[in-house]
């Protein structure tokens, strides 16, 4: 193997493994957001939004909905009622 297909191959993998970790990344941040909206969910009282449904959604449908209900829990504040 050629110098430069080394290279080329050593630069492939290194891509594929940024490529992992990048994703791992979104992944840890995009479970956060559902957990967070769920938990919020659930100190409203309210019908608690499914894994599948919540996955559905894609990050800024996310964060739009996690906004929207840190929103509320705020609203209500603290040792209001349920």
């Amino acid at each position: 193997m050629s110098i430069a297909e080394q290279l080329m191959q050593r630069g492939r993998q290194e891509g594929h493994q940024e490529g992992r970790q990048e994703g791992e990344r979104a992944g840890v941040a995009r479970g956060t957001m559902i957990g967070r909206i769920q938990a919020y969910q659930e100190m409203l009282g309210v019908s608690i939004s499914s894994l599948e449904e919540l996955g559905a959604k894609d990050t800024p449908g996310l964060d739009t909905l996690l906004r929207e209900i840190q929103a509320r829990v705020r609203l209500r504040g603290p040792g209001s009622p349920e």
